[in-house]
């Protein structure tokens, strides 16, 4: 799948080769090379807990 993606998505990339790089309850990693990462949802809630951290971090950032 992350293939297909990356074919798709960003051509540019398609090249580097996915190695399976940790696995979490609702995330799974896959990276590509040494400075990249792909994160695939691997529950249906996922996307949902995924979209409150991209809304939180920056904020947190400011106060840490």
């Amino acid at each position: 799948m992350v293939r297909s993606l990356l074919k798709e998505q960003c051509p540019d990339l398609a090249g580097l080769e996915p190695h399976q790089s940790a696995r979490g309850w609702g995330n799974q990693l896959r990276r590509l090379g040494a400075e990249l990462a792909v994160r695939l949802p691997r529950t249906p809630r996922a996307p949902d807990l995924l979209r409150k951290e991209y809304h939180w971090l920056p904020i947190l950032t400011l106060r840490l």
